[in-house]
Order: structure tokens, then C-alpha cells, then sequence
């Protein structure tokens, strides 16, 4: 057989190849007695070949669809390495532009941390006059230890308020105003 024979090539080999053997097997007359014989041989042999080309090609034929099972995997693995390429691709141009602002981000930062001091500076300072009525309503009423308690604290939060105060005083000088972040 040429390697790359055709299929109509092989054809035509193997019924060349069938003539010659018949020819062999019946050289001489007496070989004519021979055909019942020989013609059993010959569809035992035919029955072996076709269930050996079945079994080839069945084997062909499992191994052809376990290579397309292998084929679809890779290509969901293709797809799916395609997707986190773009999504690792999205998140490097999200910290690119993190990285970007970093500045402004760090400002937030620092003016949220001061918006909520002065927050709790504010609830502070609001509370001082309810304080304050609360102590001089003990101070009538002589209940001296209550309203000793009630200056205290009051005394504590007026120094807090006072410190607060100043520290904005000294900020007014370097003021971050949110809108310079823009």
C-alpha cells in the first residue's frame, strides 16, 4: 500500500490484490473441487475482517470523541482563562487610577477622620449647656455630691470643647477645603 493512497486508490489495490489471489488459489482444475472449501475460507476470513474494520474503526471512533470531549474542555478553560485575563485587566486599570488619585484618596482619608472628630467635638459642645442647667438645678436643690459629680464632667468637657476649639483655630491657617479635591 502507497501511504497516502486515496480510498478509491485502495480500492482498486485491493480487488487487484483479490484477482491475483484468486488466480493463485486456482491454478489448476482440480482446484475447482476445492471451491465449496474455499469459499468457506474465504467468508470465515471475510467475517474476521469485518469484525476486526468494526473494532478499528469503533476504536477510531471512541478516540475521536474523547479527543472532541478534550477539545470542548480546553476551549471552557480558553474561555474561562479569557475571562480572568479581563477581569485581572479591569482591576490593573482600577489600581492603576487608585494609584492615580492615591493623593486625593489620602485626603479623603485625613478630611473624614477630621469631619468626625468634629462631629463628636460638636455633640460635646452641645451637651455643655444641658450639663450646665443639670448642675445648677442640683446646686438649688443642695444636692451637693450630685452636682459636685454633674461640674466635674462639666469642667472635663469644657477642657475637651476648649482644646477642640483651639485646634480649629490653628487649622483655619492651613485649611483643607473638601472642595480643592476636585
Amino acid at each position: 500500500r502507497r501511504p497516502m493512497a486515496s480510498i478509491s486508490e485502495q480500492a482498486f489495490d485491493a480487488s487487484q490484490l483479490a484477482v491475483k489471489e484468486v488466480a493463485r488459489l486456482l491454478q489448476r482444475p482440480e482446484d475447482l473441487a476445492r471451491l465449496g472449501a474455499l469459499r468457506a475460507d474465504y467468508e470465515a476470513k471475510q467475517l474476521a475482517n469485518r469484525s476486526q474494520l468494526s473494532y478499528s474503526i469503533q476504536s477510531h471512533v471512541d478516540a475521536a470523541k474523547a479527543g472532541m470531549e478534550q477539545l470542548e474542555r480546553a476551549h471552557g478553560a480558553v474561555t474561562s482563562l479569557r475571562s480572568t485575563f479581563a477581569a485581572i485587566v479591569e482591576l490593573c486599570a482600577e489600581c492603576d487610577q487608585l494609584i492615580e488619585h492615591q493623593d486625593k484618596i489620602q485626603q479623603l482619608s485625613t478630611v473624614n477622620t477630621n469631619l468626625l472628630r468634629i462631629v463628636q467635638d460638636v455633640a460635646g459642645i452641645s451637651a455643655i449647656p444641658a450639663k450646665a442647667n443639670r448642675a445648677r438645678e442640683m446646686l438649688n436643690s443642695n444636692r451637693l455630691t450630685e452636682a459636685y459629680r454633674e461640674l466635674a464632667e462639666l469642667e472635663s468637657m469644657s477642657r475637651v470643647a476648649e482644646v477642640a476649639m483651639k485646634a480649629r483655630s490653628a487649622q483655619d491657617g492651613n485649611n483643607t477645603d473638601i472642595r480643592d479635591l476636585e
